[in-house]
């Protein structure tokens, strides 16, 4: 369970950010419009925004479920003492949830929140015709925009630090050989080096 809910939320969180790049070019090329806008010229940005949003409130739902499901099937492997949770392993796994819980944390609470609100105000002001206030909203999301690529980018770095020491745990305790009895297949070469 540990294993897969940090490859699912590993999973998410990429192929969100994926769609999130994709979006914006994407619409900006094809030159979208909206109906009722005349004052911003940019309406890709609230269109592929849009979609960004949606995209990263299903990530956001599916990360802190897993989130959830690592930390406290982690939680129990430590006290359970099994799969090799102990010494550098143990540190890197450890570091690495706690990095990527920091980082989901950060967006969920604090940045997503404030960006949403912004887009929302951005959006509102343009369909006014409130050119100053259009402009400062728009500015808001600009400079939040680097923080939530760095924060995602944090958390995927975590998830990935936390899948790969995990996947090495299961690898290491699964005996020396994981070719069956008899097979033409030589055993793994990481597994080779075993003490």
């Amino acid at each position: 369970m540990h294993l897969s809910a940090l490859g699912l939320w590993a999973g998410s969180a990429i192929m969100s950010t994926a769609v999130a790049a994709i979006a914006f070019p994407a619409m900006k090329a094809l030159d979208v419009r909206i109906p009722g806008l005349a004052l911003d010229d940019r309406h890709y940005r609230f269109v592929a925004g849009e979609l960004a949003q949606r995209t990263f409130l299903v990530a956001d739902i599916v990360s802190f479920a897993c989130a959830i499901a690592a930390g406290a099937s982690m939680l129990a492997l430590i006290v359970a003492g099994k799969a090799g949770v102990r010494g550098v392993n143990a540190i890197v796994r450890a570091l690495g949830l706690s990095v990527a819980l920091a980082g989901l944390g950060a967006m969920l609470f604090i940045i997503t929140p404030q960006i949403n609100a912004a887009s929302r105000l951005h959006m509102a002001a343009a369909k006014a015709g409130d050119a100053a206030a259009a402009l400062a909203h728009a500015k808001a999301v600009d400079d939040l925009h680097p923080i939530a690529s760095t924060l995602m980018l944090v958390q995927i770095v975590g998830v990935l630090a936390a899948l790969f020491g995990g996947a090495w745990s299961v690898a290491r305790s699964s005996g020396p050989s994981l070719a069956a009895p008899g097979s033409p297949y030589p055993s793994p070469a990481l597994l080779k080096s075993r003490r």
